[in-house]
């Protein structure tokens, strides 16, 4: 979560898929800043035949995926709300595969398409007070999640000729793509 005082930014951990830990990160964060101008979500995945999935793992992944922006957007929302007319920006992080789906990552590709739908939907319905709701969708960003199939010559091979790229994105390279949404 950012808050902006002066250029101030706040970090807030909190498990966005409970209610009750998402309405303490903001008041939190409220409390330590005069104005909530932008929020960003984060993401989980669970990887293996679709048919294997255990119904706990599934539900983790929705939870922190779709619950987790949905309860953050509507939180955020709020706040905006109050601010007469000044609204904010909310950002979601979602991933490509909100457009392409991913095999044996079933969950995963559940949510980040809600997480498009959803986005699209609160962008539209909220427009018009000041908010706005954008996402972005990158492709394969080298962290640890993706780390084992990058070292992997024969997933990694599979990405270069799907995606025609020579390396995966940098956190960096996200960077200077979110920045600009937040201003």
């Amino acid at each position: 979560m950012k808050a902006n005082s002066a250029g101030k930014h706040i970090t807030v951990q909190a498990d966005v898929s409970r209610k009750k830990d998402v309405e303490a990160m903001f008041a939190n964060s409220c409390r330590r800043s005069d104005r909530l101008t932008c929020w960003s979500t984060t993401r989980d995945s669970e990887a293996g035949p679709s048919h294997e999935i255990d119904a706990a793992d599934f539900d983790r992944v929705i939870g922190v995926n779709l619950r987790g922006p949905f309860l953050c957007a509507r939180a955020a929302i709020r706040h905006f709300l109050t601010r007469n007319g000044h609204g904010g920006v909310i950002l979601n992080n979602s991933s490509v595969h909100e457009i392409i789906p991913k095999p044996k990552y079933l969950s995963y590709s559940i949510t980040k398409g809600g997480m498009e739908n959803m986005t699209k939907s609160l962008a539209l319905e909220y427009a018009d007070r000041g908010i706005r709701v954008n996402a972005v969708g990158p492709g394969a960003i080298v962290d640890p999640i993706n780390r084992a199939w990058i070292d992997n010559p024969k997933p990694a091979g599979r990405w270069k000729a799907t995606f025609r790229g020579t390396r995966g994105g940098c956190e960096r390279d996200c960077g200077g793509v979110c920045v600009p949404r937040f201003r």
